[in-house]
């Protein structure tokens, strides 16, 4: 199942990569999700930064998930690639810990120019769950999901796009 996210921001390309990169933001976007994190790899080689984290989340699966899964919680690994220059891009591929081999989950992240102060961040990605019956329903209930967290990480952004212009206001 393919899915496709559109979020808007009042700045330039430049300065919400500027902000995406920006460690601090990273901490704030990562405040009050129930979801532990662990760093595996994080190198750049060449102007292509690639970033390794297992995540692990404390909240339990949807049921007919983890009946599916024969697990109550599911960790992953995420694999972001980064292209530092220009056209900067990230691709991702998500790997879980259990059933990998009936999963597989892969996107792209772009950021294009509307104009001389506006963007848009598009989020491309595939899911697909190889488990007769109930895949379709797991792929749309986990795409929820990721579409629900991305509308709460673009309402972070933006308020830190906002305060960045405001900050760097003469």
């Amino acid at each position: 199942m393919n899915f496709e996210l559109r979020h808007f921001f009042p700045c330039d390309t430049a300065t919400l990569w500027s902000v995406i990169h920006d460690p601090a933001y990273q901490e704030a976007a990562n405040q009050g999700v129930e979801i532990d994190r662990e760093t595996l790899e994080d190198r750049t080689v060449a102007g292509v930064r690639t970033l390794r984290v297992r995540y692990k989340p404390r909240k339990p699966l949807p049921s007919p998930v983890a009946r599916a899964l024969g697990t109550e919680t599911l960790s992953y690994v995420m694999e972001q690639r980064w292209t530092m220059h220009p056209p900067q891009h990230m691709r991702w591929t998500l790997t879980p810990d259990v059933g990998a081999e009936r999963v597989r989950c892969r996107g792209e992240l772009k950021v294009q120019a509307l104009g001389d102060d506006e963007c848009e961040r598009l989020i491309t990605g595939e899911l697909t769950v190889s488990i007769p019956i109930v895949g379709g329903r797991i792929e749309q209930k986990v795409i929820e999901e990721v579409k629900a967290s991305y509308v709460r990480s673009a309402a972070t952004l933006r308020e830190w796009v906002i305060r960045r212009k405001t900050e760097a206001a003469p």
